[in-house]
C-alpha cells in the first residue's frame, strides 16, 4: 500500500472520530502488511485537525521549486560557465538590425567587383612546413595596394620566380 492510500485511511479513521490508538489498531488489523507507526498516524491527525484536510504531499521548505522548461533548458546550457567568466546574457528580440560590418564588407567587395574566395583552415594538399612560404609573401603584399586581380597574379608569380631553385630543395622553408 503506498502513502497516499495509508493517508486516506487514516483520515477516514479521522472522519469517524477514532483516537490514533484506536486507528493504529484498527489500520493494523485490516491492512497487516502496512503496519505504520503511531508517530505518522499522530502527525497526520495534527494536519487534520488545523483544518488540512488534503492527503496530498506540500511543497516542502527544502524542496527546490518547480521550473519552467526555458528556464530549466536556459540553466543546462549555461550553468557549466557560470562563475568562470562572468558572463553577461543579453536577451534579445526578434527584429531587423543594422548590417554587420562584415555584410558591408563583403557586398562592398562584391560591388567593387573582385571575387570573394572562403579558404579553409588548413589545405590538405600541403604539407605543414610550405605555409612558411606564405609568411614570407605575405610579408611582401603588406602595404602594396593592388587593383586587379591580374596584379596580384603576377605579383604572387614574380615572388616565387625570384626564389632560388636551392630555396626549395634545401627545404629551408
Amino acid at each position: 500500500m503506498d502513502k497516499k492510500e495509508f493517508r486516506v485511511l487514516i483520515k477516514y479513521c479521522f472522519l469517524k472520530g477514532k483516537n490514533t490508538l484506536e486507528a493504529k489498531t484498527w489500520i493494523n488489523a485490516q491492512f497487516p502488511d502496512t503496519i505504520r507507526g503511531k508517530s505518522t498516524i499522530k502527525d497526520w491527525y495534527a494536519k487534520f485537525r488545523r483544518g488540512e484536510m488534503s492527503t496530498e504531499d506540500g511543497e516542502l521548505s527544502g524542496r527546490p521549486k518547480q521550473k519552467d522548461h526555458q528556464q530549466r533548458l536556459l540553466h543546462s546550457i549555461i550553468g557549466p560557465f557560470e562563475g568562470r567568466n562572468r558572463l553577461k546574457m543579453t536577451a534579445f528580440e526578434e527584429k531587423e538590425s543594422a548590417a554587420s560590418p562584415r555584410q558591408c564588407t563583403v557586398s562592398k567587395i562584391h560591388e567593387l567587383g573582385f571575387e570573394l574566395f572562403l579558404h579553409p583552415p588548413y589545405s590538405p594538399d600541403l604539407n605543414l612546413r610550405d605555409y612558411s612560404l606564405f609568411v614570407d609573401l605575405k610579408r611582401m603584399f603588406t602595404g602594396n595596394k593592388l587593383s586587379s586581380n591580374q596584379e596580384v597574379i603576377d605579383e604572387t608569380e614574380a615572388y616565387f620566380e625570384a626564389k632560388d631553385k636551392s630555396y626549395y630543395k634545401n627545404g629551408s622553408l
